[in-house]
């Protein structure tokens, strides 16, 4: 009996390190900068993504600190906008070379890494 509460422990142990493995290849595509620029008005944001799950957002010259977190093909982004409070957003993302595309209800935003 002992043995097999063994193996079943040590089969756990793996299916854990397995799917924290597969977790984080979704993540790591995602860390590096990426920039957006509104054809209309020239504007820029840009979103610093870092491999602990932190980052940096920079619109309109001001920059902020967040979270994010991808689960099931969407990004979640928690934003710190300091007395304004957190706003946080998700959105569906998809990557085609360095292009980091954003869509949610209210359209799409296409990031290019830099």
């Amino acid at each position: 009996m002992r043995k097999k509460k063994k193996i079943i422990s040590i089969c756990m142990a793996a299916l854990v390190m397995l799917l924290a493995i597969a977790s984080c290849g979704k993540k790591e595509s995602l860390v590096g900068k990426w920039v957006a620029t509104d054809e209309a008005t020239g504007e820029t944001a840009t979103m610093e993504l870092f491999s602990d799950g932190s980052g940096i957002y920079t619109a309109e010259e001001l920059s902020y600190s967040c979270a994010w977190i991808t689960e099931n093909g969407r990004l979640k982004i928690e934003i710190d906008a300091g007395i304004f409070g957190k706003i946080s957003h998700v959105a569906d993302y998809e990557i085609d070379g360095d292009k980091l595309i954003l869509s949610d209800e209210d359209g799409a935003v296409t990031f290019i890494r830099e």
